[in-house]
């Protein structure tokens, strides 16, 4: 999944989107399918917004 990757460092799943150049999601999950769903829902709201 695009936005989603694995911090080993951390031990979780770190879900990010960037508009403009900055972050408007950048948070950690330890399960997998949270991390995806929080990316999901910020690219319906943050790129539906964008696009207006």
């Amino acid at each position: 999944m695009v936005g989603v990757s694995f911090d080993e460092s951390k031990n979780k799943w770190t879900a990010g989107l960037m508009v403009d150049g900055k972050y408007v999601l950048l948070q950690d999950f330890y399960d997998f399918d949270e991390a995806v769903d929080a990316r999901k829902a910020s690219e319906l709201i943050f790129l539906k917004i964008k696009a207006g």
